[in-house]
């Protein structure tokens, strides 16, 4: 991903986290994104009306999910140490 959350979040400055895109539209406002993946997005509850779309002829998927790595073989299974899991307590 691109972008710097202290920028203005236009085109030429875009903001890089879409929690704070979401928290600077206003009512009725649009957010683009560029194309890409955007991996633990948490954006809440959203209070008010909002667009968000990607950019014109980009694919843009928006996952909750974060990415696991430093998978380690134990035999014939794998594991992962020292994770905890957020689950959705809605």
């Amino acid at each position: 991903l691109y972008g710097n959350d202290s920028n203005a979040g236009t085109q030429a400055a875009p903001l890089r986290n879409p929690k704070t895109a979401l928290d600077r539209v206003k009512a009725n406002g649009t957010i683009v994104f560029r194309a890409g993946s955007y991996y633990n997005v948490e954006l809440g509850s959203i209070r008010k009306n909002v667009t968000m779309q990607p950019f014109p002829h980009e694919r843009v998927w928006i996952k909750g999910s974060i990415i696991v790595t430093g998978w380690v073989a134990t035999g014939t299974i794998w594991k992962k140490t020292n994770w905890t899991t957020k689950f959705c307590q809605n």
